[in-house]
């Protein structure tokens, strides 16, 4: 009667929601927060001694020189969580919703996420050049039909 019971409960005992992104499921169907766990990593983590933390990143750096590709895949999932709130199905997504190209320019080189400083949301994927140059310009668009006025007004002969 139990264990029936606690898989109807839709918070974990601290009050995180049990959805698709805070969720892992265990042996027979058993459920962890995945925000409790990363606590109570953090909290192990922080009463180790100096020499095991030294131990820890060795034989983390061991395993990334061991396996490259695994790692660059590894680090691009928690970067783009960590600065976007993407995971790498959504950026994807993303890429082939907009056919590999700057959203602005049509460009195909070194396309990255574009988002509002202020809001954190994902515009779109831009190239590095108008991705900068919104930056340049601090996401302004006053200043940025100012700047193409400007270039209107002082144009050459087209080619």
């Amino acid at each position: 009667m139990g264990s029936k019971h606690k898989n109807l409960k839709t918070h974990c005992k601290y009050g995180h929601i049990f959805d698709e992104l805070n969720t892992r499921y265990k042996t027979r169907g058993r459920r962890k927060c995945l925000k409790c766990h990363a606590r109570q990593m953090r909290e192990r983590y922080c009463n180790l001694s100096l020499e095991q933390k030294q131990c820890i990143a060795t034989r983390a750096k061991q395993w990334a020189n061991k396996n490259p590709a695994a790692n660059t895949r590894h680090r691009l999932k928690h970067y783009l969580k960590k600065h976007y709130g993407l995971t790498p199905d959504q950026l994807q997504l993303l890429q082939q919703t907009q056919t590999y190209r700057c959203y602005l320019c049509n460009d195909k080189t070194n396309l990255v996420v574009d988002h509002d400083h202020l809001t954190g949301k994902v515009r779109s994927l831009l190239c590095q050049h108008c991705n900068s140059g919104l930056g340049f310009f601090r996401d302004r668009a006053d200043l940025l039909r100012k700047a193409a006025d400007y270039c209107d007004d002082h144009a050459g002969p087209q080619p």
